[in-house]
């Protein structure tokens, strides 16, 4: 599980140290990010170091089930570009624009109209792999702004991010706080015009 970097510079006495590296060639780890209407996947390798990505436009069919297959056959394709089988795979990040509590299921997604999906079991059980379900990447951007970007020296940050929709997350010390379905701090869907156009989460004017 690991290999040997070279040694490391004389610290002292005793013995010299030796510097370790993750090998690459145990596998890698996949990213799945179900937007609105596409997917985004990556697969990286034990390294952290970036194999390769693919976008796709979801189908007209945007059900939980046919949302799965889809998700697999674009993997599928990224890990034979990589040299990669499914064995090969250590872990997977899932994003997803919608409410997911802590167990990993996807409470409401207003844009794909899921409610109580358990996202994370059926991609454990489909990989055989540990899988890590979140709401929208804008976690993963938060968390990654906080240890290093922007916000490292920082004991507290709010992370906003305007896209197709607006979003932001709450850190305090490196933490995320989340909430019980990790919205907290959400700002999307919520009424600004009373009475106004009809939004796909049922409310009028968001």
């Amino acid at each position: 599980t690991r290999r040997t970097a070279g040694p490391s510079p004389p610290s002292g006495r005793g013995r010299p140290a030796i510097l370790l590296a993750v090998n690459g060639s145990l596998g890698g780890f996949a990213g799945v990010d179900i937007a609105a209407d596409e997917l985004h996947l990556a697969v990286v390798g034990a390294d952290g170091k970036l194999l390769d990505q693919v976008r796709a436009r979801l189908s007209a069919d945007r059900s939980f089930t046919a949302v799965l297959d889809q998700i697999d056959l674009n993997l599928r394709g990224l890990l034979s570009r990589v040299g990669l089988g499914l064995g090969g795979v250590l872990g997977i990040w899932a994003g997803i624009n919608g409410a997911v509590d802590d167990r990993g299921v996807v409470v409401t997604c207003a844009s794909l109209r899921w409610h109580d999906v358990p996202l994370r079991d059926m991609l454990a059980e489909r990989y055989g792999c540990d899988v890590l379900a979140q709401g929208s990447t804008g976690v993963m951007n938060a968390a990654a702004e906080s240890l290093m970007g922007a916000g490292r020296d920082a004991e507290s940050l709010v992370y906003f991010h305007a896209g197709r929709g607006l979003s932001a997350r709450l850190l305090q010390r490196g933490r995320l706080l989340a909430g019980a379905t990790q919205r907290a701090g959400e700002l999307g869907h919520v009424v600004v015009e009373p009475g106004g156009p009809k939004c796909v989460c049922g409310n009028s004017g968001c």
